[in-house]
């Protein structure tokens, strides 16, 4: 919004987050400059001696979607590329193969 100030005549910020500048707001006809970002991340919870990354959800993205998505790792050392995924079908265990896939998550 303090990028935005200058080149508007209002704003308001609603309950969702959305933010919103106003060009001529008593005008007939108004310009509206809108815009809302998410807060979408995942942590990393826990790495295995394996080396397998463990992460929880941060913001509204749907664990659904997240197998084969790319993504970056943040470390301290720079970006990790990965890539979500789940294990192998033919890997799972008896009996897991016919249930779908939760995501679990620990606090």
């Amino acid at each position: 919004m303090e990028y935005l100030k200058p080149y508007i005549d209002t704003h308001y910020v609603d309950n969702y987050g959305t933010a919103v500048g106003i060009i001529n707001p008593k005008a007939d006809y108004k310009v509206v400059i809108e815009a809302h970002a998410d807060e979408i991340s995942w942590f990393v919870n826990y790495i295995t001696n394996d080396g397998l990354i463990y992460v929880i959800r941060n913001g509204g993205s749907d664990h659904q979607i997240a197998p084969s998505k790319r993504v970056n790792i943040h470390t301290d050392n720079g970006i990790v590329k990965a890539v979500f995924g789940w294990p192998a079908i033919h890997t799972a265990q008896a009996g897991i193969k016919k249930r779908p896939r939760r995501l679990k998550t620990s606090f």
